[in-house]
Parts: structure tokens; sequence; C-alpha cells
């Protein structure tokens, strides 16, 4: 799917990784720890640094198991952070984004350095609340 939205995202500094979360714990990292991305943090994202480390989780939880990738995160002592997205926009349900919504959402992010423009050209109008 990320091809399809991002036909040159192989060129970007990215990487993609399958790991626990305990092994990007372990790795060194230069400027700032990383930050799980997660829609249950108390911490929203105003901006981002350019040189952060942001991990988006692959696990939806919001029902049965809701919180237990944050509740995992903060264990090991992870930072975390969330999309403004209700400071900006009201949506008719969860504000859990697909793995591909979030990465591109951070994407739009860094072009626009908006969060409202970002959030306009990411999120489906089948979400937003009228």
């Amino acid at each position: 799917a990320l091809s399809k939205a991002f036909p040159d995202f192989r060129r970007w500094q990215v990487s993609f990784a399958s790991d626990d979360l305990e092994c990007i714990k372990e790795q060194e990292f230069t400027e700032e720890h990383p930050i799980y991305l997660s829609a249950d943090s108390t911490v929203e994202l105003e901006t981002i640094n350019l040189n952060s480390t942001l991990v988006i989780g692959g696990l939806v939880d919001r029902n049965r198991n809701k919180g237990v990738s944050l509740r995992r995160a903060e264990e090991l002592g992870l930072k975390t952070g969330k999309f403004p997205l209700s400071k900006y926009i009201s949506l008719k349900s969860s504000t859990i984004l697909s793995t591909v919504h979030a990465f591109e959402l951070l994407v739009r992010f860094r072009e626009e350095n908006s969060w409202p423009r970002a959030i306009e050209k990411v999120i489906p109008e089948r979400k937003i609340a009228l």
C-alpha cells in the first residue's frame, strides 16, 4: 500500500522492522529517544523533531485489548505520543489510524509543517463527522 501512495518512499530515511518493542529500547539513538505513536497516549505531538525516531505500532488494540501497546511502551520506558487529531478535526469514531494513514500523516506533516493541512490531506472523508 505504501508504494501506491508514495512511489518513491524507498529513497526516504525510513526503516521498517518487525522487532518487539524491547529491541527498539535496546538500540542506540544519537538524538532523541524513540517516540511510540499510540492513539491512547496522553501526549499530543504539536511538532516533530526531524531527528526523532517515531515508532508506528501495528497492533490495533481498541476493543478487547485496549491500551495494551501503550502500557507495553510505558513499561519499557519509551516516550509515547499521539497525533493532535481532536484539536483540528471531529471524527465519527475512533482516532486510531491505519498504519498507512499514520505514515502518510507524518509525511504530509513534514511537507506542510502544519497539522491542519496534513490532516486535511490524509484523513478520509468517511471518518470525518459533519
